[in-house]
């Protein structure tokens, strides 16, 4: 039986990776190799330690930041029909795995592995897996994602049974469970989704949290955060009242951010001291715009506080982050939800669902 490989697309799936290597019970046999695949994420020096906490046996990295390469981009226009786009989409699907192959870490077998773990297998990696019929297991590109947005359903609004139907003969790639060389999906909870699939399975994150010990929890900490003292003292330095606000990087002009932002200080966060944790990818420098917050550098996953003893917020606010479910440092937390963006920008730029919904209705005329 071969390693096992976790390939990761973001901090927090770093994290889950951990909380799921650390279930086993035997890292200190480094059974597992870790691909840090960049499409929108700087990890600044994570790589490294990784190397350093003595978990994986290998750490790569990959970039899948291919998409603005025109052999692609000139299969992604709409042909005019049904047909034309499927087959149009079929050309795509195995010329993404191509462009892809490339930029493959050097040395690294994917056929060797006993297990394959990809976490948003919507990215290049899920179509070369396929293409090269190697078989994988999903995981939730973030926790309980798909609640709020269910991509596979979503990037295939419209006659969804025949390209299921594609997906499942490995003629076109869905991502999420619909893949043919996908084995399972793992989620969180299943409770709230509107569409199911046969390979979902559910493995909470909960009691994988609970049973870390302190070495491992240590471990995590060293390993996400480069500077975890300055961020307890800066933290502590704000006094008792402080309310996290977690940002997030929609809606995409900057200056919306900065109203959103000035707008949730203001009705959520009175007479106290607020703390702004962006989102990994955030481009907004919300140290410059709002000098009277601490604003808390690094990408790591904020469920990395819960280890870091004597943290502790009144409240905790986020417009749709679903990061608020994984936390236990405060108080109060409060999900405005995506009707929230609707005083802000056309409401259709971010009703998902909604839109999902439309497209399904106006199928079945």
């Amino acid at each position: 039986m071969g390693k096992r490989l976790y390939i990761c697309h973001t901090f927090y799936q770093v994290y889950v990776t951990f909380l799921k290597e650390f279930a086993l019970g035997n890292t200190d046999k480094k059974e597992a190799d870790i691909i840090l695949s960049c499409t929108a994420t700087d990890y600044d020096g994570l790589e490294n330690r990784l190397e350093d906490c003595d978990v994986f046996d290998q750490v790569f990295t990959m970039d899948e930041r291919i998409d603005n390469d025109q052999r692609l981009v000139r299969l992604k226009k709409d042909r005019g029909n049904i047909v034309l786009n499927l087959l149009q989409r079929i050309v795509y699907t195995y010329k993404r795995a191509k462009v892809l192959e490339p930029n493959l870490p050097k040395n690294l077998n994917l056929k060797s592995y006993g297990d394959i773990y990809v976490f948003c297998d919507s990215d290049p990696i899920g179509f070369y897996l396929s293409r090269k019929h190697i078989y994988y297991h999903a995981l939730e590109d973030g926790l309980n994602c798909l609640e709020i947005f269910d991509a596979a359903h979503y990037d295939n609004r419209g006659h969804f049974g025949i390209k299921k139907w594609m997906s499942s003969h490995n003629l076109i790639h869905i991502q999420n469970g619909y893949s043919k060389y996908c084995l399972d999906m793992e989620i969180n909870d299943d409770s709230k989704l509107k569409f199911q699939c046969p390979k979902y399975v559910v493995v909470p994150r909960k009691p994988l949290e609970e049973r870390l010990t302190s070495q491992e929890k240590n471990i995590l900490v060293d390993a996400m955060i480069p500077d975890a003292g300055a961020i307890r003292e800066s933290i502590n330095k704000a006094g008792g009242d402080c309310v996290l606000f977690l940002t997030m990087p929609h809606p995409k002009p900057e200056e919306i951010r900065k109203q959103i932002c000035d707008d949730i200080i203001r009705d959520y966060c009175q007479s106290c001291h607020v703390v702004i944790k962006p989102h990994p990818r955030e481009t907004l420098d919300y140290a410059a715009y709002r000098p009277d917050c601490t604003v808390l550098k690094g990408r790591f996953p904020i469920e990395i506080l819960n280890y870091l003893v004597g943290v502790h917020f009144r409240r905790a606010i986020t417009i749709v982050s679903t990061s608020l479910d994984g936390i236990n440092f405060c108080d109060e937390k409060i999900r405005l939800g995506e009707d929230f963006w609707d005083a802000y920008e056309d409401p259709e730029l971010h009703k998902y669902n909604q839109t999902l919904e439309r497209a399904q209705s106006e199928n079945k005329k």
